[in-house]
């Protein structure tokens, strides 16, 4: 079975993830604050993508923390989920974008 691969859509270039954590700030159902942490995947100028244990709803904004930039480390930042997609091993996936 042959591997097909989907052209690539973004318009700048992404940079491996080296094993940092995300900090996801989320509300539940409440209203209450809720907190994931998830594993950077790859990271850009205009977004991230991360592994979480718990979906994200496609379209929502929400605060992630993290330390990519070392003068900014652990300083929220609002980002829009553009996807968050189920792998087989139970895991999600997800695509961020800087608003």
């Amino acid at each position: 079975m042959a591997i097909t691969r989907k052209p690539q859509r973004r318009k700048v270039n992404r940079q491996a993830g080296d094993r940092r954590v995300v900090r996801v700030e989320t509300k539940d159902h409440l209203g209450n604050p809720r907190h994931i942490t998830a594993d950077l995947l790859d990271s850009s100028e205009v977004g991230l993508g991360i592994s979480l244990r718990a979906p994200l709803e496609p379209g929502s904004s929400i605060v992630v923390r993290t330390n990519l930039d070392p003068k900014r480390a652990n300083v929220p930042c609002r980002v829009l989920v553009n996807w968050c997609e189920e792998k087989p091993d139970g895991t999600f996936q997800a695509g961020l974008e800087f608003v």
